[in-house]
């Protein structure tokens, strides 16, 4: 009896570490042998020739002991990684991806802020939804390898501390909101060249980006797509892509690339808008078609655009109902067109060799020689020498602002 009561308490004893290392490793793949895992001092490992498992948001094995993970480590050989395979791991601050990962599955390593780098390498094909959402806390360059070619909704959403991002040409899709709110990118963004849709809410909120060029391969753009990037003073809008509502809302580039079919659709439905500069200048490109048309009609009533386009002088100055009106400018009184009212005086410059009759008044003191040239926008009147018209007849590069590439 006595020595059977040792044995006893000898097996207990020699089966409770083995319980202990039971919760600390196991299997996690799609088989048996693809895929294993192990956790010693907060370094989880995972091992193996094969694709992981996908689990839910709180399936994954290693689940009960996630707080106390700092690092993630997979090694060579494991070819994907799983949904949800690290959700919400607060305490890790360093990932390790090998260059045997193919793919990156949904929600992967979704809000991990601890973490200030990660190396995507050149062997991921694609990375699913939300992988990498929110991982506020990496910092500086996130470039994306030339072997992506998918990137699902919302992959790199809420990437705070990016400054710089790089998307390869071999990027063919990505899904909408998939680089929302990475508020901290500056400099030039380019889509690349092969991209055929932008979705809905896809670049929405990236307000340090002040370049933005969209190639002729992109044929839709979606909703809200570029909302809100305040920062952008150049645009590029491809001839043919269709441009959902609100599609630029927020955007307002001083200098616009553009064809004439596609202004009607930036321009309308609340898509995008133009902004005057500081030079009180905007800059439009039309790659083809007749934009000044379009332009002046649009903006027709509003004198200010107009003269930021070029497309009026702006020391022209427009009148009420009878009005008398004195010129302002390099001229003083060059350019004054006048109401259905009484008299307009010219400066200094025009006054004292003769006088006409007035356009839009009973009197007119000015130059000598003067003729007269209908502007689009209602009530005004140009005044100018003969030499001046024949300048200014046909629009130029000078004259205009509005360029035809």
């Amino acid at each position: 009896m006595y020595k059977k009561l040792i044995f006893t308490l000898m097996i207990t004893t020699t089966l409770s570490p083995m319980a202990m290392a039971a919760a600390t490793s196991g299997t996690c793949g799609k088989t048996y042998s693809a895929c294993h895992w192990s956790l010693t001092n907060g370094v989880l490992t995972i091992s193996g020739n094969g694709a992981m498992q996908n689990y839910d948001y709180n399936t994954f094995p290693w689940y009960s002991e996630k707080s106390s993970i700092t690092s993630v480590v997979v090694q060579k050989g494991v070819t994907s990684i799983g949904d949800y395979a690290f959700y919400r791991m607060d305490g890790v601050t360093s990932i390790t991806i090998p260059d045997s990962v193919k793919s990156i599955g949904r929600v992967a390593f979704c809000q991990i802020p601890g973490v200030t780098s990660i190396t995507i390498p050149n062997s991921v094909t694609s990375i699913g939804d939300s992988a990498f959402y929110e991982m506020t806390g990496v910092k500086g360059t996130l470039t994306i390898p030339d072997s992506v070619t998918s990137i699902g909704h919302a992959a790199f959403r809420g990437m705070t501390g990016v400054t710089s991002l790089t998307i390869p040409n071999s990027v063919t899709s990505f899904e909408g909101q998939a680089f929302m709110n990475m508020t901290g990118v500056t400099g030039e963004l380019k889509i690349p060249y092969g991209v055929t849709s932008i979705g809905v809410n896809t670049f929405a909120n990236m307000t340090g980006v002040t370049s933005l060029t969209i190639p002729d391969s992109v044929k839709s753009i979606g909703e809200l797509a570029f909302y809100n990037m305040t920062g952008v003073t150049s645009l590029t809008i491809p001839d043919g892509a269709s441009i959902g509502e609100n599609a630029f809302v927020g955007v307002e580039p001083s200098t616009l690339t553009i064809s004439a079919s596609q202004l009607e659709a930036y321009l309308g439905t609340g898509a995008g808008g133009l902004k005057v500069g500081d030079d009180g200048k905007i800059n439009i490109i039309c790659t083809s078609g007749d934009c000044e048309t379009y332009l002046k009609e649009k903006y027709k009533d509003d004198s200010t655009m107009l003269a930021a386009l070029g497309l009026i002088d702006p020391n022209t100055v427009q009148g009420g109902d009878d009005g008398d009106l004195s010129g302002t400018g390099e001229n003083q009184g060059g350019d004054v067109s006048g109401g259905d009212g009484e008299t307009v005086s010219g400066g200094s410059e025009g006054s004292g060799e003769g006088s006409n009759e007035g356009v839009g008044g009973s009197d007119v003191s000015g130059n000598s020689d003067v003729v007269t040239q209908s502007a689009t926008t209602r009530n005004i009147k140009r005044i100018y020498t003969v030499e001046e018209a024949a300048a200014v007849s046909k629009p130029t590069g000078n004259t205009f602002r509005l360029r035809y590439k």
